[in-house]
């Protein structure tokens, strides 16, 4: 590595304050680019989407390929994608919806675009990028920062995150890896269009095909008090459960290498879906049946980046003093029969009251990344839509098995290539 120059460094260190608002404005120009604009999909187009500042080895990286000395000049002039932010869409229809929309846009200026999903890179990655010019004034000072905007699909985004583990952090990464992971990118890239086949056989469709709340009796004044009422405990109970498993995975983390935990998320079940449940299984709608009746009350989802990395986590949960576990299904290695796979565990939250400690039913739900793609694609196109044919529920049903065979392929190369003696690289 060459030396760097201390004058310069302070330079740049002073500069990332400067950095981190270009980010946020771009971040606020992207949102409000795409803001209440579902793309005329009908659907939740944008799965997620994020903004970084890249990373001073990552700077130091790309300099140091590049032949240039390290200086705030060529940091701004020659690193285009110093300031990013990536958009993860549910298909491809999205993410050309998306670009449309940025092309139009009048708040960001395109300098160039790449477009790696027509023509994927060598290694088989895949995404599409925009590398823009942002405004941007401070004080009374304006100027232009180069930035660049990532759009990708969940299915791309999935394999992208793959290679990065197993080629990326491993500079070593052999050939024969390389060449299985870019024949994986084609096996997915074939599967998303699989999806997509799938997807517009279904939808568009009338709008009243879809699974709508369908009360038997009318909901009484006090039920729905009671149940607003004793959200606060439901929420006090929900907090208490994202403490936990977040102090559970916090031990993971500091006990593992590899951040292996891809997204957390957590949620009250709605009432509505309180109230469907309850009528089902034919009981009064109150506090205790609503507790005794459903486990799912709290839920809580951890996405995780293999198999492995799950029973990690499902050992840790069940090992753990923080719950009392009172049920378990392993759809893993026992999918139900739309294909569905994700471990499942049931416990109950203690939440401390005046009258004493009251016990909340929570589920945790712990998938794979592959496993939680699979489920995001089959709610959308199968489980909110009671129309949905017989034929695309077994074709999802397939790809639900063929997801399995790439997740264990690629947990085969990671196998072996660790087992080959050449160590991977890690943050």
């Amino acid at each position: 590595m060459k030396k760097i120059a201390q004058d310069e460094y302070s330079k740049f260190v002073k500069n990332l304050k400067i950095y981190k608002t270009v980010a946020e404005i771009l971040e606020s120009k992207v949102k409000s680019i795409v803001l209440g604009n579902n793309l005329g999909t009908g659907h939740n187009a944008i799965q997620y989407q994020r903004t970084r500042i890249k990373s001073f080895e990552s700077i130091l990286d790309k300099l140091e390929k590049n032949g240039l000395k390290f200086s705030v000049e060529n940091i701004e002039e020659n690193i285009k994608d110093l300031i990013g932010h990536r958009i993860i869409c549910l298909n491809q229809n999205d993410v050309n919806d998306l670009i449309t929309l940025f092309k139009k846009s009048r708040s960001l200026k395109i300098v160039t675009e790449k477009d790696y999903i027509s023509n994927p890179k060598e290694s088989g990655y895949r995404s599409y990028h925009i590398i823009v010019k942002n405004n941007v004034k401070l004080g009374e000072e304006e100027k232009e920062y180069y930035s660049e905007i990532q759009i990708r699909t969940l299915l791309q985004d999935v394999w992208s995150t793959f290679e990065h583990e197993i080629v990326y952090k491993n500079k070593n990464c052999s050939l024969d890896v390389r060449k299985k992971l870019k024949d994986l990118s084609s096996v997915i890239n074939f599967s998303e269009s699989e999806i997509n086949d799938i997807k517009n056989a279904e939808l568009p469709m009338d709008c009243n095909t879809f699974a709508t709340n369908r009360l038997s009796r009318k909901i009484g004044k006090d039920e729905y008090k009671n149940f607003i009422s004793n959200l606060k405990i439901y929420s006090v109970a929900e907090e208490i459960l994202k403490s936990c498993i977040n102090l559970i995975t916090l031990d993971y983390s500091l006990t593992n290498d590899i951040n292996d935990i891809q997204k957390q998320t957590s949620r009250i079940k709605s009432f509505d879906s309180v109230y469907r449940k309850i009528e089902n299984k034919k009981v009064d709608f109150n506090f205790d049946n609503i507790n005794e009746n459903i486990l799912d009350l709290i839920g809580y989802r951890i996405v995780c980046l293999n198999k492995k990395d799950l029973e990690k986590i499902v050992s840790l949960i069940n090992s753990s003093p923080y719950f009392e576990v009172i049920r378990e299904k392993d759809y893993v290695t026992n999918p139900k029969s739309s294909g569905y796979r994700g471990y499942h565990i049931n416990v109950l939250v203690g939440v401390p009251l005046s009258t004493g400690i009251i016990k909340i039913p929570a589920e945790i739900q712990v998938r794979t990344l592959l496993q939680d793609t699979w489920a995001t694609y089959e709610e959308e196109i199968a489980y909110h839509n009671d129309a949905c044919s017989i034929n695309s529920k077994e074709r999802l049903k397939y790809l639900s098995q063929n997801f399995d065979r790439i997740e264990n392929a690629i947990s085969e190369i990671q196998e072996k290539e660790l087992k080959s003696g050449k160590k991977l690289v890690l943050k």
